[in-house]
């Protein structure tokens, strides 16, 4: 999703072809080119990806369980989607993208 601005509102979804695999206690993700460790955080991030919650839903859960600010963990949650959205493990829900570029027009 290049070019497209991640933001509190955007709602991300795992790709169909993203699988997932506990290996001696961490979670792995792949797509169908690469494979990803994820740390304790990412790992949580992740299983919130459902297609519904916000990045800002997503972030708000992250600061609750890690105890640390909403205002931080949306920030980082919207650096983590990014980073997944390049590595091709989630894209963004087609209405959202729709809306954003009408307001960027």
């Amino acid at each position: 999703m290049p070019g497209t601005e991640i933001s509190g509102d955007s709602v991300p979804r795992r790709c169909a072809e993203v699988r997932t695999r506990r290996y001696r206690g961490r979670l792995f993700i792949a797509n169908t080119a690469q494979a990803f460790e994820l740390n304790e955080q990412a790992e949580f991030a992740f299983r919130l990806v459902d297609g519904a919650a916000t990045v800002r839903e997503i972030g708000a859960q992250l600061a609750e369980h890690y105890r640390y600010a909403v205002a931080d963990a949306v920030s980082d949650t919207a650096e983590l989607m990014t980073l997944f959205a390049e590595r091709q493990v989630v894209e963004f829900a087609e209405d959202h993208a729709v809306a954003e570029s009408s307001v960027q027009s």
